[in-house]
């Protein structure tokens, strides 16, 4: 969007453009919809990205010509991360693997911690997790541990408990992290 914004639009017009791209967001934090659209009266979305516009209509007309269960599925309490749930996903299947599936929970889509107020660095600690498991269990442990880091993120999109904090019972917690304090940090020597 902002990309779109600064390629093809003339600079005259980049203050407005991009308070309404800053107006979105604000409201995105606020308000955290479900689900997440771009706004349909946005003079560039509407320009540039109207095959998106297209698909939440045909989004609509699907969901209104589907019958309404009684019980709706719960949903997560942490929205926005479809992505990191279906890596979970794809991991537990097998169709992805432990390389793949390391660079998805620890760099594209996990700010769970940040937002879940936890104590500590967040980043540091799901890519020392992930390094742990890589470096020093036996390669064919990888699938199980990787699975209960993701049942771990899972449970924290679904439940949302603050403040997030590493699971304890976890073996890879227990051997490679202090958990003396409040903010866990890898063991030293």
């Amino acid at each position: 969007w902002m990309e779109t914004i600064e390629y093809l639009y003339p600079k005259e017009e980049w203050y407005e453009l991009g308070c309404s791209f800053g107006d979105f967001m604000e409201d995105v934090i606020k308000n955290e919809p479900d689900p997440l659209r771009l706004p349909e009266n946005d003079r560039v979305i509407k320009r540039h990205f109207s095959f998106i516009l297209e698909e939440y209509k045909a989004e609509d007309a699907a969901r209104a010509a589907s019958p309404k269960p009684d019980d709706q599925p719960p949903k997560p309490k942490l929205y926005g991360y479809d992505n990191l749930l279906y890596a979970i996903e794809r991991f537990r299947a097998k169709e992805l693997l432990f390389e793949e599936y390391m660079t998805n929970m620890t760099c594209l889509y996990n700010d769970v911690g940040y937002r879940l107020d936890y104590q500590g660095n967040w980043y540091a600690d799901m890519v020392m997790w992930f390094e742990m498991i890589d470096y020093c269990y036996p390669r064919e442990e990888r699938h199980q541990l990787g699975c209960l880091v993701g049942d771990f993120i899972e449970h924290a999109i679904w439940h949302a408990p603050r403040p997030l904090s590493l699971p304890k019972d976890n073996p890879v917690i227990r051997d490679y992290f202090d958990q003396s304090s409040p903010a866990e940090t890898t063991k030293t020597g």
